[in-house]
Formats: structure tokens, C-alpha cells, sequence
């Protein structure tokens, strides 16, 4: 009895230590919140707990990298250099964007430059509850929209900004198509902060990208 005894145990040892060598066919980490994270829109998601479920669910242009922490490229061809120049007779520096050209909406529908100065232009905008970017969008001092390929950009900002190119080629984006179909924003020179409008159909068109349905529920990303 003894010696069978003694067998189970080294029969259920060696099962216990090949099991333990054999890799999991799935890995599944299930992460717990302690509450609600609220708004998981990128432009409206005051807290941590919501920057903790839309870092997973938008995409930024471009990224720091986890091991060396430097910027690498995401919905961009390349980290763009950077250009001293002049715009509108003031010093300025120049960034030139690619997006990739297969880069998509989860609607199917392809991301442009557009895209990008709307996004500028709903942050900017005095009517937007956008707050906590508005410091950040503060340098921009102008977006150009190549007239040839609807993928590139080129973005002017301060100078004396240090985090100007972190700034430009790290934002998320708002989809024009959905929001701004007509192109009001897009139509208009870049906001600043003298800016203000009456048009009751652009007032409009912020009010309802600022609508909490677009911030939780009926999101294109």
C-alpha cells in the first residue's frame, strides 16, 4: 500500500512539472477599475481611470516607444524634422506630416489632413469644452493642407515652445467626415483666441461634438 502510495505521488509530480512546461495556448489579462471610468472619448476624458481605457481604444499619431521613450511613428510615416521658418512675418517652426495611406476609420472611411485641422480647429474653438487640451493647442500657429495629396500636412508652431513637436505629431483625431461633413471648421482660417463666431450652424456643429453621447457611447475611432 505503501509503495503504491508512493508511486501516485511521483506520477502526479512529474504530470504537475510538464505541465508547468508547456506554454498556455491563450493569455488573457483581465484588468479590474474600481469604478466607472466614465468618458472614454480621448478629447473628453477628464480622469486617469478614463485615459486608462481609451489609450487602448484611440490611436495617436505617433507614440513614445515603452523601452527607449522616444517618439516613433504610429499613423505617421516618419517623426518629421524640424524647420525654422516664418509665418504670417513671425518666427515659427514647421513640422510636415505623411499619414498612411491605409490608415482608417472603424468605419472604413480613410483618415485624412483634414482630420487633423478639425481636430486643431474643435479644440481651439472658444465654444468647446475641449479645456484640458486647450494649453497644449495654444502654440499652433497655422495647418496646411497640401492641395495635392489629402495625407499630408504641414503644421507651424511656436518656436519657443518646447514640447512643439511632441505636441504636433502625438495628437489623437476627430473624424471630420462625421462631424463636419460640410467642412465649416475646415473652411475657416485657424482659430485663436480673439476668435468668435454667431454662425448658428458652426455653434451647432461644436455643441454636438461636445454632446456626451460622443464622449461614451457612439464613438468612430
Amino acid at each position: 500500500m505503501r509503495t503504491l502510495f508512493k508511486l501516485l505521488v511521483v506520477i502526479l509530480l512529474f504530470y504537475s512539472c510538464d505541465q508547468e512546461t508547456q506554454a498556455p495556448q491563450t493569455f488573457d489579462v483581465n484588468i479590474r477599475m474600481e469604478r466607472d471610468p466614465g468618458r472614454i472619448n480621448p478629447f473628453y476624458a477628464p480622469t486617469s481611470l478614463g485615459r486608462e481605457v481609451y489609450q487602448y481604444i484611440f490611436t495617436p499619431l505617433a507614440d513614445y516607444h515603452p523601452e527607449n521613450l522616444e517618439l516613433y511613428p504610429i499613423l505617421i510615416e516618419e517623426i518629421p524634422e524640424t524647420i525654422d521658418t516664418v509665418i504670417n512675418d513671425e518666427p515659427a517652426v514647421a513640422y510636415t506630416l505623411d499619414l498612411l495611406d491605409d490608415a482608417e476609420w472603424s468605419d472604413g472611411t480613410k483618415i485624412s489632413a483634414k482630420d487633423y485641422y478639425f481636430t486643431v480647429q474643435m479644440v481651439k474653438h472658444p465654444n468647446s469644452k475641449i479645456s484640458a487640451w486647450k494649453p497644449y493647442f495654444e502654440p499652433f500657429k497655422g495647418v496646411e493642407l497640401d492641395e495635392e495629396d489629402d495625407t499630408r500636412l504641414t503644421v507651424y508652431m511656436d518656436p519657443d515652445y518646447m514640447l512643439s513637436k511632441e505636441v504636433a505629431v502625438s495628437v489623437f483625431l476627430l473624424p471630420h467626415h462625421v462631424f463636419d461633413s460640410t467642412g465649416v471648421l475646415i473652411a475657416k482660417d485657424l482659430i485663436d483666441a480673439s476668435y468668435a463666431t454667431s454662425d448658428s450652424s458652426e455653434i451647432k456643429l461644436v455643441e454636438n461634438v461636445n454632446s456626451s453621447v460622443n464622449q461614451k457611447e457612439e464613438i468612430v475611432q
